[in-house]
């Protein structure tokens, strides 16, 4: 090749690099753009309908909504000729640092990890679980017939429809704190950080698994695993979490802010995401490492009303009501639920903080969509002390925040009519 074509080769060479360079930065304008119109858009929708819709009951919260560190993410669902849904995600007040205590909703990626846990050794739910120091209650058939250990079914069973801290802890085991953190990461959940079992307990005790068994209906150990010591992945800590202008410790109130800085951390978008997967994905689309017949089995949970459960028995004399758990559109109302309409969720409640992570289903209007949301209720700003305003400022919000966005999808045009019967549970 002579110096001309070796100039014009690079000078083409260039010319090219030089406009693909262009139309890279022409995309990513273009995409910058349209983001930015989406955001608008997408933040926009939510205080928009909550003004119009009810202002003299929303005005309060939306005036005061750092006060009471409201989130909301609502996700619009609409289906093509095949049935297949595609999804429009709106916000409102989803700020990465805006912490809130997650409480019981930790036990949704609890109950998925501890059972990719379980189909990854192939074995069953039916498989009864026993901490290694029951051992010897099972050295005779007669004993673990009466010992009663619950199978890993019932534990999941009891944590999704009651929120029961206890069954939680069983799967927290069973999932281990490193397979959890992997997994949300392999996930794409960056933001949220699980390290510690349910309730207040030491991250550092919760790095250590305890030694446990798993038997057939016979008494049988068919698995065993001993106990795990986790060594976390380094990486930067989060800021300084405090909340609040004072706790109760000690018996006293103390002018010192509570520290969450090492407690569990989820993010609402990627909790919300989580339950996407769940319940509108297939197995080959969500990511998760699960059979449909899995799906099927922990979709039933999470739409169960207390009283329809088989492998448990809860009595509505002990709270165990309809709308015990379903925040998004009761509250905390006793009252009896329609069979046509389902709430698939979780909730947390503690030291003030109220959520609600839910998909929405009405067979009979044929309706569908998803709603999250965060709500603060502590007046004072002492933490600790039990004092919290659930009944008057979190349950109401939740409640009516519900039914504002079931209204609204009774209008909002679809395509498409949703055809449920599927997710009829």
């Amino acid at each position: 090749m002579n110096n001309l074509c070796v100039e014009n080769f690079e000078l083409t060479y260039y010319i090219d690099l030089l406009a693909l360079k262009m139309k890279k930065i022409i995309t990513l304008l273009c995409l910058l753009l349209s983001i930015n119109g989406m955001a608008q858009q997408n933040y926009d929708l939510i205080p928009q309908l909550l003004r119009s819709s009810n202002p003299s009951f929303f005005e309060h919260y939306l005036s005061h909504a750092d006060q009471y560190k409201i989130q909301i993410v609502y996700t619009q669902i609409d289906r093509d000729a095949n049935h297949q849904a595609s999804f429009k995600d709106y916000f409102y007040r989803i700020e990465e640092n805006d912490y809130f205590y997650p409480a019981s909703i930790v036990k949704l990626p609890f109950t998925i990890f501890a059972l990719e846990q379980l189909q990854a050794k192939a074995l069953p739910m039916q498989l009864k679980f026993c901490y290694q120091k029951d051992s010897l209650s099972f050295a005779q058939d007669s004993l673990f017939k009466k010992k009663q250990c619950l199978s890993i079914a019932q534990y999941i069973n009891k944590a999704l429809v009651v929120s029961d801290n206890q069954a939680a802890n069983t799967l927290f085991e069973l999932a281990t704190p490193s397979y959890i953190h992997d997994r949300m990461n392999s996930l794409g959940f960056q933001q949220s950080r699980i390290t510690q079992r349910f309730a207040k307990t030491d991250t550092i005790v919760s790095r250590r698994t305890k030694p446990f068994f798993l038997v057939d209906s016979t008494g049988k150990t068919v698995y065993q695993q001993r106990e795990i010591q986790w060594q976390p992945v380094k990486k930067a800590p989060l800021s300084p979490i405090k909340i609040g202008k004072g706790q109760l410790l000690g018996g006293k109130i103390v002018p010192q802010a509570f520290d969450f800085s090492d407690d569990n951390y989820v993010s609402l978008p990627e909790i919300h995401d989580l339950l996407k997967k769940i319940m509108l994905m297939d197995s080959a689309q969500n990511g998760l490492l699960l059979s449909d017949t899995t799906l099927h089995f922990v979709r039933q949970q999470l739409s169960m009303y207390p009283k329809e459960c088989k492998i448990n028995s809860f009595n509505p004399a002990n709270g165990y009501y309809d709308a015990c758990r379903k925040y998004l559109m009761f509250g905390t109302h006793n009252e009896l639920i329609d069979t046509n309409l389902r709430i698939f969720n979780k909730v947390g409640l503690a030291y003030g903080f109220v959520t609600d992570v839910a998909y929405i289903v009405d067979y009979k209007e044929n309706i569908e969509f998803m709603l999250s949301a965060v709500i603060y209720a502590n007046k004072d700003d002492i933490l600790n002390d039990g004092k919290y305003e659930y009944e008057t400022i979190a349950f109401p919000f939740m409640k009516n925040l519900g039914k504002t966005f079931f209204e609204f999808e009774k209008t909002r045009p679809k395509k498409y009519p949703a055809k449920l019967s599927k997710l009829n549970y």
